[in-house]
């Protein structure tokens, strides 16, 4: 097996000088294999540097529902009662809403962004300004089993179909000076076959 060191940051948190030997720093050894190492969080780093060279810095528009770090198909942000086997979203700590276990009872999960278009409506006229007009808006029954209400990518509902089959994909709705982009989740046709 494979080792490497990874800093231990339960003291403080060591400076890039800390890492090439400035200081005795506190060492434990993990697997290759794990999750995240010490450096991909350090600015400047070849995690941090790789990520910036092929994805724009994003901020999802509703984070606790889904991640902005997704490319294709972005999985959301449900829950699962351990109790009763209940599957939910958005996620929630009150209580299982199907069999009223205790909020100890639930532990988050996450969900295939791909479902079938149950039903549609187009809306015309909004009084908000986050959204322009026309859009169209979808119950999705997901594959992992919520149905959710969610903005579709098509504006009209042409092309729509009761059935279809719809992924999540994240939409850009803003991007500031420097580039950093602000995200939204909606659902899109899923290809053929898929």
């Amino acid at each position: 097996m494979r080792f490497s060191a990874v800093i231990d940051r339960s003291e403080s948190r060591p400076s890039l000088s800390d890492l090439r030997g400035g200081r005795d720093t506190p060492l434990r050894f993990e697997p290759i294999a794990c999750r995240f190492m010490a450096l991909a969080s350090e600015k400047g780093s070849s995690y941090h540097l790789a990520r910036e060279a092929t994805m724009p810095n994003r901020t999802a528009v509703h984070s606790e529902l889904y991640s902005p770090d997704s490319n294709d198909n972005p999985p959301l942000n449900g829950g699962k009662c351990r109790a009763c086997g209940y599957v939910f979203f958005p996620p929630q700590r009150y209580g299982c809403e199907s069999c009223g276990a205790p909020p100890e009872k639930l532990e988050a999960v996450q969900l295939a962004g791909r479902g079938t278009l149950h039903s549609y409506a187009t809306v015309h006229l909004h009084m908000g300004k986050d959204i322009e007009t026309p859009f169209t808006i979808g119950l999705i029954v997901l594959d992992d089993g919520p149905a959710i209400s969610a903005t579709l990518t098509n504006r009209t509902d042409e092309g729509l179909a009761i059935g279809d089959r719809m992924k999540s994909v994240l939409v850009t709705t803003a991007t500031d000076q420097e580039g950093n982009e602000t995200v939204e989740l909606r659902f899109a046709k899923a290809g053929a076959g898929k």
